[in-house]
C-alpha cells in the first residue's frame, strides 16, 4: 500500500512540473507587450522583421520575436490617447 501511495505522489509531482513547463512555453511564445503610455517618451519602435512589429511601451516589450514576415518597424512612435502608435513610411 505504501508503494502505491509513493507512486501517486511521484505522478502528481511530474504532472505539476509538466504543467509549469507548459505555462512557461505558452508565456514565452505569446506577445505580452503593452501599448499603453502616458507620454511620447514611453513609446519605442519594436520589430524590424518580426511578427510583433509596432510601437510598445519601452517597459513592456513583447516576448515574441517570431518568424520573419517582412514587416517594417515604425520609424517613430508617439503616445496618442494613452496608446503608443507608430509612424510608418
Amino acid at each position: 500500500m505504501e508503494k502505491c501511495e509513493g507512486m501517486k505522489k511521484g505522478y502528481y509531482v511530474l504532472m505539476a512540473i509538466g504543467l509549469l513547463i507548459l505555462i512557461f512555453l505558452v508565456y514565452a511564445y505569446v506577445p505580452t507587450g503593452s501599448k499603453k503610455c502616458v507620454s511620447d517618451e514611453d513609446c519605442v519602435p519594436f520589430g524590424s522583421g518580426s511578427s510583433s512589429y509596432g510601437c510598445y511601451n519601452k517597459e513592456r516589450l513583447p516576448l515574441w520575436r517570431g518568424p520573419a514576415c517582412f514587416c517594417a518597424a515604425p520609424r517613430a512612435c508617439e503616445c496618442s490617447d494613452g496608446v503608443c502608435v507608430g509612424d510608418f513610411e
